[in-house]
């Protein structure tokens, strides 16, 4: 919210994020606010270890890009039951370290590019269509 006072706290599903792509609101209706980012099932810092970076290769964790999309106007009850946020999987794959055109930060956009996973570790350069889905 532009004002940045406390419109509600949301529930939904269980998850992490590390990186995330873009947040805006809907152009065509101002109460939905979507968040896009890289989700995963759990979190996995102890992977991050010099050991286990010798072993562990990205594609072990799956993650996908999700589109999160939040109704400011819900009402508590809601908010509390979940009903209030959907998600949305805008690619299901290695798409780490989202970028999109600065120009667009906080806007509706189309393309963002990542780090992506075609065999056993970070070997490609991914870009997404969020509009279409395509890659």
């Amino acid at each position: 919210v532009a004002d940045g006072r406390i419109v509600g706290r949301y529930k939904t599903e269980a998850g992490f994020g590390y990186h995330q792509a873009n947040c805006y609101a809907d152009p065509s209706s101002p109460s939905l606010l979507h968040v896009d980012l890289m989700a995963y099932d759990k979190v996995f810092y102890d992977d991050f270890s010099l050991s286990s970076l010798r072993t562990v290769t990205p594609s072990n964790h799956p993650g996908a890009l999700k589109r999160y999309t939040i109704r400011l106007d819900a009402g508590e009850e809601e908010r509390e039951s979940g009903a209030a946020v959907t998600s949305k999987v805008l690619y299901n794959g290695g798409c780490e370290f989202p970028r999109i055109n600065d120009k667009m930060q906080g806007k509706a956009y189309r393309y963002v590019y990542g780090s992506g996973i075609l065999g056993d570790g970070v070997d490609a350069l991914v870009k997404v269509d969020v509009q279409s889905g395509e890659t």
